[in-house]
């Protein structure tokens, strides 16, 4: 792990259930000082999954992270917008079983990830969301 970077920090652990969600509060709150201290850090795609998923599950993120400015850099595709919208949740996760195709979840592209870990927060599918981030993020083996 990595607690330099957001989207390599312990706070997968989080998705592998092995810490509770007060230590994760904990945890986030240490690395973002650490994050925020260092004026040339770029918030990725990555580290925008990351976060968004915490905040969905109840993880209270610092008011000054306005991560959802950050997130209207990237865009979702509209016709997977609309499914998500629309409750039709089978239709929702053949498209996303579709892009990730025979590829692993850790070959997809930054943006891919965001868009699909941001549509299954958006469509409550918590339990595949956390296998798409433990695989697609980088974590030490």
């Amino acid at each position: 792990y990595n607690d330099k970077i957001l989207h390599r920090s312990k706070l997968l652990k989080y998705f592998n259930k092995e810490i509770d969600q007060k230590k994760v509060q904990k945890e986030f709150v240490k690395i973002y000082k650490k994050i925020k201290k260092n004026r040339k850090y770029f918030f990725s795609a990555q580290d925008l999954a990351l976060v968004e998923s915490l905040a969905q599950d109840g993880v209270k993120i610092p008011k000054e992270f306005n991560y959802q400015e950050i997130s209207k850099k990237y865009t979702v595709p509209s016709n997977l917008l609309k499914l998500g919208e629309s409750n039709q949740s089978a239709f929702l996760i053949l498209k996303l079983v579709e892009i990730i195709g025979e590829d692993e979840a850790h070959d997809l592209d930054p943006e891919t990830i965001y868009f699909i870990i941001n549509l299954l927060n958006q469509n409550n599918f918590k339990k595949i969301r956390n296998e798409i981030l433990i695989t697609a993020l980088p974590q030490r083996s």
